[in-house]
């Protein structure tokens, strides 16, 4: 299942690549671009959620119960 939220992400995640790219000329230290990149990427999952991974997790989970349980 294709999320409908596809090229939505693969958007921000060329806006994301090019302001890592201008904190990194800019001089940013490498811990500061790491924290931008993990937030960009919490508020990019936040906005636009990937349904395809969402439903292949919650099936992970269902078996991995089932198992427990079995």
């Amino acid at each position: 299942m294709e999320s409908p939220n596809r090229e939505m992400r693969e958007a921000a995640d060329a806006l994301i690549q090019g302001e890592m790219s201008a904190m990194e000329a800019n001089g940013s230290s490498p811990l500061e671009v790491q924290t931008f990149l993990n937030g960009a990427q919490r508020a990019k999952a936040a906005e636009y959620p990937d349904y395809g991974k969402m439903g292949r997790a919650a099936e992970a989970a269902a078996a991995y119960k089932a198992n427990i349980n079995g």
